[in-house]
């Protein structure tokens, strides 16, 4: 098992986050590519190139990459332009993220307001049939993750998705704490991913912290030993103030007994 965070919840820029996640014990660091990607470290070569030292000087690799940029181009848009940034920047990732050493790119399934689920639905699973093909042949994986504004944010409509694209490398990204917060059980839905599961998001019922016991954080640890998962386990909590750093390295030391506790470890 290896441990990440965003690099949100440390609350610091690209340096910063690799030393501080150094210092705490992280394993890995999450990414996330903003709406305006352009701009973006990320998306260019130079930029990705900083990451990868960053990481040989600290030792925290790129434990993922998070497509925020669909929070402003999504594939359930009705505007055609927006559907075709969303593939630009979905078909890119795909092409650079394995470049940097992970293979999992969290892909939020973004819904558009008042629009009929169905026809969302419809939209994501024609844009990832086609960019599919470029994850297949870099080894990339497009995760889909459950989050408020969307058309697929349970377990079941995650799989429908899953199976309609029919893509080895399209599967699912769960974040328990969004699974609590929308109101379903994350140790149900755990258990019908775990064919599909990518990776996990650590987080308490509306981004809590894990002290404050807003999920059944022990269940979860267990859930996770009894379908065999072994991948990251990534933090999305609310960063702390006055010290960021503080509240994840509680957070992290946290999850640890938990993992210890139910893989015996």
């Amino acid at each position: 098992m290896k441990f990440g965070t965003r690099t949100q919840v440390l609350k610091q820029p690209a340096e910063g986050a690799f030393h501080a996640a150094a210092k705490l014990g992280f394993d890995g660091l999450e990414f996330d590519l903003a709406r305006e990607y352009t701009g973006d470290i990320l998306w260019t070569a130079e930029g990705r190139r900083r990451l990868l030292d960053l990481a040989k000087e600290t030792g925290v690799e790129v434990s993922s990459v998070c497509l925020g940029a669909l929070w402003g181009q999504t594939f359930a848009s009705d505007d055609p332009t927006d559907r075709e940034r969303a593939a630009e920047v979905v078909t890119e990732a795909a092409r650079f993220t394995p470049e940097m050493g992970p293979k999992v790119i969290l892909v939020p399934i973004v819904g558009v307001d008042n629009q009929p689920p169905s026809l969302g639905v419809e939209r994501w699973i024609e844009g990832l049939r086609a960019c599919a093909p470029v994850a297949e042949q870099t080894g990339a994986v497009l995760a889909l993750e459950n989050v408020g504004r969307s058309p697929a944010n349970s377990a079941p409509a995650m799989l429908n998705i899953i199976d309609a694209v029919g893509s080895p490398a399209v599967k699912a990204y769960y974040d328990v704490g969004n699974g609590a917060s929308l109101g379903y059980d994350p140790i149900e839905e755990l258990r019908l991913l775990a064919p599909h599961l990518a990776q996990v998001h650590i987080k308490g019922a509306r981004a809590a912290q894990l002290w404050e016991n807003t999920l059944d954080m022990t269940a979860v640890a267990r859930t996770l030993k009894e379908i065999g998962y072994d991948g990251y386990l990534v933090f999305e909590t609310k960063a702390t103030e006055p010290d960021a750093s503080e509240g994840a390295g509680r957070n992290l030391q946290l999850l640890k007994e938990y993992v210890r506790e139910a893989y015996g470890q």
